[in-house]
């Protein structure tokens, strides 16, 4: 069997992010850096982040479309 080394768990690779990149939204690129933050949170940690990216997505969507007049 092998053993795990506790002291260096394993980490995902994650994707680069492309701020900024063609086509691309700010505020979407702003809740995406969040992500980054990830790898370093404990799992139970997870999904708070997952649950406040939503909400503040489903916020954002909301909106969308709303003219300042």
């Amino acid at each position: 069997m092998t053993e795990l080394n506790p002291a260096r768990p394993a980490l995902p690779e994650w994707p680069a992010l492309q701020a900024g990149a063609a086509g691309r939204d700010a505020d979407v690129d702003s809740l995406l850096q969040r992500l980054e933050a990830l790898p370093a949170l404990p799992v139970a940690d997870h999904g708070e982040v997952y649950a406040q990216m939503h909400a503040d997505l489903a916020e954002a969507l909301d909106g969308a479309g709303e003219t300042a007049s």
